[in-house]
């Protein structure tokens, strides 16, 4: 029988950075062992090559026209999925919020699978108002999915509010997680308790709260941000103000490694985002033996339910320095922990259930399929 071959659509991909990057690329290179994966893209990177081999997958980078991060538009990737439409058994696009995922739905005759990622609402007032206007253009990217992958059934049920007809088309398949890499990375030395923060720099992630937080704590206590974005000078700045330079340090993007290192090293991860449609470092700091507050979403509340074995403590969305400073204090007051957690998702198992709705799809499936795939777990 021939591979399967599968166009996936994303706005940005490995090597640059962020939580749907990483998503994309722990599924792709898990598929590429089992089917002909072209993953499409955009970038404004020129150091970037334009066609390459990477991890099994032919990756090929159109140029962006637009300076935007948010809004980037890479016309040539539209004309080439329209040129190449009947190149593929299924096209995967990644990202509601973005628009290579609406040039897959108009470029292409294949079956469509869309993972939106979604998050319904923008996260400034005038991402808002795009939004509304966009909402049109959305439901048409909506309707013409196949199936549409959610990563937690919080994602599902916001998707579904907005998107009534896409019920019947939603599954979810949660994001994995690399367990035994975490659990056996090596700390970094500290002579205090540590604190972390990890990912993109954004406003509506809200990863000041955590240096707020770190004035009201003892001062054994230390604070390792890593990651980079829009709200690194608001950070330094209010580390300065609050003077804590020598206490809260902000270490830009590392390696992989490092990053399980510094998982290893947090007694306590915190992560104060207004939206998510996961959160999958909660998931990565309890594999690697920390603790967790978190806000208390929809996503994260869900993370906590299924795998969080008490060690996840919720706090309102917008809460002030001293009740996250509280959780935080409960959290360090109860770590190590003794219980075991329950098994945590894998991206392995991820990749099985991806490939089995490419499979259903590419044979003309219209099968009623289950609106939850437990994908394997270690």
């Amino acid at each position: 029988m021939s591979r399967l071959k599968v166009a996936v659509v994303c706005p940005r991909y490995e090597p640059e950075w962020g939580g749907i990057e990483t998503h994309v690329s722990q599924l792709v290179r898990r598929l590429a062992h089992e089917a002909e994966i072209e993953v499409l893209t955009q970038t404004s990177d020129d150091s970037l090559p334009r066609v390459e081999r990477r991890a099994g997958a032919l990756v090929r980078r159109f140029h962006v026209v637009t300076p935007s991060v948010n809004y980037a538009w890479a016309p040539t990737l539209w004309t080439y999925l329209a040129r190449n439409r009947h190149s593929w058994d299924v096209v995967h696009a990644h990202h509601y919020h973005a628009l290579p995922a609406l040039g897959a739905a108009l470029g292409s005759v294949a079956p469509l699978v869309l993972t939106p990622h979604f998050h319904g609402t923008g996260h400034t007032a005038f991402r808002r108002a795009l939004h509304v206007i966009y909402r049109p253009v959305g439901r048409l990217l909506v309707s013409r999915a196949r199936r549409i992958i959610c990563v937690t059934a919080a994602e599902r049920r916001l998707l579904s509010d907005r998107f009534p007809g896409s019920v019947p088309r939603a599954v979810v398949i949660p994001n994995g997680v690399e367990c035994e890499p975490l659990a056996t990375a090596t700390p970094f030395a500290s002579q205090g308790p540590v604190i972390l923060v990890s990912g993109r720099l954004e406003a509506y992630k809200h990863p000041v709260a955590a240096v707020d937080a770190l004035s009201l704590l003892p001062g054994d206590v230390t604070l390792k941000i890593t990651g980079d974005g829009p709200e690194r000078g608001a950070l330094e700045q209010r580390i300065r103000q609050q003077q804590l330079s020598g206490r809260a340090e902000l270490l830009g993007r590392v390696s992989d490694e490092d990053l399980r290192r510094w998982m290893r090293t947090a007694s306590v991860l915190v992560s104060m985002s207004e939206h998510e449609a996961y959160g999958i470092v909660l998931l990565e700091a309890l594999a690697a033996g920390a603790s967790v507050v978190a806000s208390d979403i929809p996503a994260h509340r869900e993370i906590a339910t299924l795998y969080g074995a008490g060690r996840i403590q919720l706090v309102p969305v917008g809460a002030s320095a001293e009740v996250v400073a509280n959780a935080i204090r409960r959290q360090l007051a109860t770590t190590p922990w003794s219980s075991a957690l329950p098994a945590l998702p894998t991206w392995d198992g991820a990749a099985e259930a991806t490939l089995a709705l490419y499979r259903e799809l590419a044979q003309g499936g219209r099968s009623v399929i289950p609106t939850q795939l437990a994908p394997s777990t270690v």
